[in-house]
């Protein structure tokens, strides 16, 4: 809050573009990533959401997305298409008020049952002069769901991304909300805070940090000078893992600071820097608590952490994108949680000898995630049709840590990969559009390693992650000889087909409809999901449920 005093007194003495988010569903950003990974571009495409001022000066959705065809000019005909469906515009005030909502039925063609998503509310943006915005967004949730999703449910008590879960009779009620407020200090600076979520990288997956886990508290500070983009994100986060057995409990609250480095070196190469530092509020167990110096705003300065003998959680990480061709990005990230080089040595020598049993490879504290991808633009020549491709992989225990509330998580969902940990994914996106419509086809393969009845193979990254022979007897974790997918090895089948169409860019009003499924396959069951959806969304992100 103190945050958001500050910037409510600061004066408006420069004038520049909207500061506001770029509101997207998915489809919009997908048909003018192009234009955003465009060769020679300035534009830095890991950082997200993106800034209406920064997407404008790439491409003009307006022109776009403005109707081609019929040139109707009715009140009801241009709210419905082209408008906010409140808007009032002065000289040096703006606000747009548009209903916020979701209905989205669901049918299991597998059981014949009927499962319904359906939200309410209200979204409202604005600017105050030329250089302060804000948005807010609230939401009354009352939904049921398909079994795969209702048992993460009942297992996490949260609905995926959403908040908690309040159980009724025949579903479960939610509210949720977003807001923030930006601020552009000068040309090159820009504060924000508010309520909401982040996500960098280029792929469809991140991580480092991405949008699955539910909202938070942040404030951030956005640095962009000549090729180089600047983020420094301060941020509060809950652990509710005790809450569940016990509402009574209260939750337990811990912090998180964020530094990424964006540089466009030359027109084709693009190299970021993350850093990341996750610690709990001072308890009754630990009295480290807040430190002046997770406030650092420069990033790299773990080696003074280390010195201070700080317990909190420390991320380094490298974004490689590298413009291949006019039309092809290829992308990359390698995370590091817990790195020693004689461990990784020692698995290097396992590759190459893999008969050799003096070898002690696959050490549990050597964890370490890495993702590879490709972006091909108007493939086969055909405009607007884009394939995507992409491969993520991270080790048992990464995101952990030895006291549960230092994870990388928040709300019971980690903050990067919906499958947490130990496990791989491949994934396939075929995307076209042509005006309003949207056709995308996503499939993806993943293995993920499960926990049996008292062991702790590396993918929960709620549990602790701790050597037995440290003295933590609770936590049963092999000290060497750990590889990804070890414990229940479960194969992951998930397929889409979706065609959506948009009603109205200003508040992303768009219908869809689609066919998915889903197989889980373990050595001794099969868990399989099959349906069909249609929706009709207003104000309100896409949500996947491809876990």
């Amino acid at each position: 809050m103190k945050f958001l005093a500050i910037i409510l007194i600061l004066s408006l003495n420069y004038i520049h573009a909207q500061n506001l988010h770029f509101l997207d569903n998915g489809d919009v950003i997908n048909s003018i990533q192009s234009n955003l990974d465009s060769v020679g571009n300035n534009f830095h495409t890991t950082i997200k959401p993106y800034y209406q001022k920064e997407v404008y000066r790439v491409v003009q959705t307006d022109s776009v997305y403005k109707q081609k065809y019929v040139t109707r000019n009715s009140w009801f005909y241009r709210k419905l298409t082209a408008e906010n469906f409140v808007r009032i515009n002065k000289k040096n005030f703006e606000i747009n008020i548009d209903p916020a909502f979701n209905f989205t039925p669901t049918h299991d063609l597998l059981y014949g049952k009927n499962y319904l998503e359906f939200s309410s509310g209200l979204a409202i943006q604005g600017r105050i002069g030329n250089n302060f915005s804000f948005y807010g967004e609230y939401l009354y949730n009352k939904s049921s769901f398909l079994p795969y999703i209702q048992s993460f449910i009942q297992k996490n008590g949260i609905i995926p991304g959403q908040g908690l879960a309040n159980i009724e009779t025949w579903g479960y009620i939610y509210r949720n909300y977003s807001l923030y407020v930006a601020y552009d200090v000068s040309k090159h600076i820009t504060l924000e805070a508010g309520k909401g979520k982040n996500f960098w990288g280029d792929g469809y997956r991140s991580l480092f940090l991405s949008d699955n886990a539910y909202s938070y508290p942040y404030f951030k500070i956005t640095t962009n000078i000549w090729k180089i983009k600047y983020v420094n994100l301060y941020a509060a986060f809950d652990d509710i893992s005790n809450n569940l057995a016990d509402p009574t409990k209260p939750v337990q609250k811990k912090y998180g600071t964020f530094h990424y480095l964006s540089w466009n070196i030359g027109t084709r190469l693009n190299i970021g820097l993350y850093e990341a530092m996750i610690w709990a509020a001072k308890d009754s167990i630990r009295n480290k608590g807040f430190d002046p110096y997770y406030l650092n705003p420069i990033i790299f300065y773990r080696p003074m952490d280390l010195s201070l003998g700080s317990p909190a959680n420390a991320f380094l990480g490298l974004n490689l994108k590298y413009k291949l061709a006019k039309k092809q990005v290829l992308y990359s990230q390698i995370l590091l949680d817990d790195f020693n080089m004689p461990y990784i040595k020692d698995d290097i020598k396992h590759l190459l000898h893999p008969s050799d049993n003096s070898i002690n490879w696959g050490a549990w504290a050597s964890k370490q995630a890495f993702q590879i991808g490709l972006k091909s633009y108007d493939l086969l020549k055909v405009e607007n049709f884009d394939f995507q491709t992409e491969f993520n992989y991270i080790r048992p225990y990464t995101y952990s840590h030895r006291w549960v509330i230092d994870n990388f998580g928040h709300f019971n969902q980690s903050l990067t990969d919906p499958l947490n940990a130990n496990c791989w994914e491949y994934l396939a996106i075929f995307k076209y559009s042509y005006y309003r419509w949207f056709v995308e086809c996503r499939f993806s393969y993943a293995i993920v390693g499960l926990d049996t009845t008292g062991t702790e193979v590396g993918q929960n990254i709620y549990k602790a992650a701790w050597d037995a022979n440290e003295g933590n007897n609770t936590v049963i974790t092999k000290v060497f000889h750990n590889n990804v997918g070890q414990g229940i090895r479960t194969n992951i089948l998930w397929g889409q087909v979706r065609c959506s169409y948009l009603v109205n860019y200003k508040n992303n009003l768009c219908v869809d409809f689609g066919f998915a499924e889903r197989k889980e396959r373990t050595a001794n069951s099969i868990k399989e999901a099959r349906y069909f959806t249609f929706g009709i969304r207003c104000g309100i992100s896409k949500r996947n449920y491809d876990f």
